[in-house]
């Protein structure tokens, strides 16, 4: 029986490093470029309204760039994905992470004294174009005949949901005792981990290295990608 290969842009791993850097560039944001959450809009609608009540201008306009910023990233990338756009053998994905390792090198170089929307705005795309991009994980690798669960959703740059299918995999696991479901909890166990350890990181090496710091997940995202161009390499000669 020959053995299904899983696409690299479908393997656990990719998004383990995926959700790191979204928990980096989340917290860097929030803790150095003006208290905005770059990776999901649901707290800057609640700041944005909390400082519409308070006369907090400055912050309500951070907000609203903020969320103009994703909406539009939002829109690119589904724009990018529909047309299915590659250069050469390399799909999208590849194309999306490196470009934005070559962003947040960029960004790298910004000085700490420059206004927050340089850094904010980029960020955003990054985050929602990333988001878009990676959506499914293989948790089992076999042949699709012989799978119980073939992709699971999983989310690289926020971990509301990853918390909510712990719960939901654990339910499953006590009602059919299915080893799938325990390992769908670890991945989603991990996932929580990672975003929260790529929080951690961007607050304390931001604090010593400020935007140099951001090398850390431009690093990562370059690796990703020569991960990802691999697979394309091989595809096309297949």
């Amino acid at each position: 029986m020959k053995k299904e290969i899983t696409p690299k842009k479908n393997r656990l791993y990719i998004f383990l490093l995926l959700v790191f850097i979204g928990g980096f560039l989340g917290g860097f944001v929030h803790e150095f470029r003006g208290g905005v959450f770059s990776n999901a809009q649901t707290g800057n609608v609640i700041r944005l309204g909390i400082a519409l009540c308070n006369d907090e201008w400055q912050t309500a306009a951070h907000c609203a760039i903020s969320f103009c910023a994703y909406v539009t990233g939002a829109f690119l990338c589904e724009l990018a994905i529909g047309k299915r756009l590659s250069v050469g053998p390399l799909r999208w994905e590849t194309i999306f992470t490196g470009l934005a390792a070559l962003t947040l090198c960029v960004l790298s170089l910004v000085p700490d004294s420059a206004s927050f929307i340089l850094t904010q705005i980029p960020v955003n795309f990054i985050a929602v174009m990333q988001y878009n991009t990676f959506r499914k994980v293989d948790i089992e690798r076999l042949p699709p005949e012989h799978r119980k669960i073939d992709q699971v959703g999983m989310s690289t740059t926020f971990c509301t949901n990853h918390v909510r299918n712990i719960g939901v995999s654990l339910e499953k696991l006590a009602q059919t005792g299915e080893p799938i479901y325990a390992r769908q909890a670890a991945a989603h166990f991990g996932m929580v981990l990672s975003f929260g350890l790529g929080v951690v990181s961007s607050v304390l090496l931001g604090r010593r290295f400020g935007a140099r710091s951001l090398l850390l997940t431009a690093a990562l995202m370059a690796f990703i990608c020569m991960e990802l161009a691999r697979d394309d390499a091989g595809a096309a000669v297949a």
